[in-house]
This record gives C-alpha cells, sequence and structure tokens, in this order.
C-alpha cells in the first residue's frame, strides 16, 4: 500500500514553480497592509505603492522585511528546494503565511510526497 504522502493531490515542481509569483504578491500585500505604520512618510508611501502594483524583489537579498524574505523565497523555488522556501515563508508575519497557505500547503504535499518517495527507494518502507 503506498504511504499516504503519495495517495493525495501532489502538484509537480513545475507548478510549484508557476504559482509561485502570484502566491508571493499575496503573502506581500498582506504582510505590507499589517506591518507597523512607523516607516515614515516615504515608507508608508512605498509599501502602499507596492500593495497596489504587486511589485516585489526577483533577486535574493538580505534583511528580515517580508520583500526580502519573499525573495529568498522565490530563489529557493527556482533552486527546487522547497523544503528551503518554506522555512523562508515561515519566517513571514503570520497575515503574509496566511496568505499563502493555498501555495505552503501545496509545497509541503510536494516535500512530504518526495520524502516518502526517498524512503521507498531506500527500501525503508
Amino acid at each position: 500500500e503506498p504511504p499516504a504522502a503519495l495517495v493525495g493531490d501532489v502538484p509537480t515542481l513545475a507548478q510549484l514553480r508557476t504559482s509561485f509569483p502570484a502566491a508571493a504578491r499575496e503573502g506581500l500585500a498582506a504582510a505590507l497592509k499589517d506591518a507597523p505604520q512607523n516607516q515614515g512618510a516615504l515608507g508608508t508611501i512605498g509599501s502602499f505603492l507596492r500593495v497596489q502594483t504587486g511589485a516585489r524583489s526577483v533577486e535574493p537579498r538580505q534583511g528580515g522585511d517580508p520583500d526580502a524574505i519573499l525573495s529568498r523565497a522565490d530563489a529557493a523555488v527556482n533552486a527546487g528546494d522547497i523544503k528551503g522556501a518554506l522555512g523562508e515563508i515561515a519566517a513571514l508575519p503570520q497575515s503574509g503565511q496566511a496568505a499563502m497557505a493555498g501555495w505552503t500547503t501545496g509545497a509541503q504535499a510536494w516535500v512530504e510526497a518526495n520524502a516518502a518517495l526517498a524512503a521507498m527507494a531506500a527500501g525503508s518502507m
């Protein structure tokens, strides 16, 4: 009998890569809307514009702000490191994580399915 992780609906790596940008935009918008308003006028305007346009960093960069976190998660997804991307997303504010819940659920299913396949290939199942 196949492991439970292989029985459900598991997205492909290509599907995860394709769907990540939209999920990241939603996560960033939610996180920016809930961000503390102590950024000054320019920071507030910048956050507003990013929420309105969906603009986000696509090159990985350092920092703990939601845009930097998602830039590193994006790089991890493109490299096929879904587990690493999930680790980055876990550092987002709760609102950002909630906005990305659909993507992260699929990503977690992919990670679990790959672990189950590896265990089967190693003969431990």
